[in-house]
């Protein structure tokens, strides 16, 4: 992940295939004073059908 280039907002969505992955996304998030962005009822609706 620290090769990765960081995003140009300060509001990012993880969206990680395994927990690990979202655990580390999360630290470099708050490590790098970003947050995670907040999604419509309707977007979270269809990442969750993404997901299944």
């Amino acid at each position: 992940m620290s090769r990765q280039p960081l995003p140009d907002r300060e509001w990012v969505i993880v969206y990680p295939r395994r927990i690990v992955g979202g655990l580390i996304a999360g630290d470099a998030i708050t490590d790098n004073d970003m947050g995670l962005a907040d999604l419509e009822p309707q977007q979270k609706d269809r990442l969750q059908e993404a997901a299944t």
